[in-house]
């Protein structure tokens, strides 16, 4: 039986380590119990040495099954170690018509997944910012418990 789960636990082990290869960056950050305010950005800072590759950028979302809406409206600036930075309005959809959460859940709690740029490039080494803003009509957007981003090696 211990061998079982040893065995078990060693290949759970190498299929969850198979999943982060590649992986230049991932984080959370936890968004206040009141919901998340328009007056209150989320940035994440990122060091970047290998800009030969491509890589697919998301954006990371929790919300409880009170969120009121089907989509959220982002605002992701980015700003480059040097250079002039951008900025890029877009719309996270996160239910299909009928209501249905299109992130994966369990119980209350809805985690997307969005890719918002695919195979892109750094244009030079060095520390980017990259903010995120809710572009909603509330100045509080509620039921949000938690907002990321993750970059990774472009899939092929």
């Amino acid at each position: 039986m211990k061998f079982q789960q040893l065995i078990i636990g060693l290949l759970c082990t190498t299929v969850l380590s198979g999943c982060n290869r590649g992986l230049l960056y991932e984080k959370y950050m936890e968004i206040d119990h009141n919901g998340w305010e328009y007056v209150k950005p989320i940035t994440f800072e990122v060091e970047v040495t290998d800009v030969s590759k491509p890589y697919d950028f998301y954006i990371n979302l929790r919300h409880t099954n009170d969120y009121p809406y089907s989509n959220l409206w982002i605002m992701l600036f980015s700003y480059p170690p040097e250079g002039n930075p951008t900025q890029q309005r877009m719309e996270l959809k996160l239910a299909k018509p009928d209501g249905k959460w299109l992130g994966n859940g369990l119980g209350a709690n809805i985690t997307h997944e969005i890719k918002v740029k695919a195979g892109f490039t750094f244009p030079m080494p060095g520390k980017y910012a990259f903010t995120l803003q809710h572009d909603m009509r509330e100045q509080i957007v509620p039921a949000i418990t938690h907002v990321g981003i993750r970059i990774e090696e472009a899939s092929e």
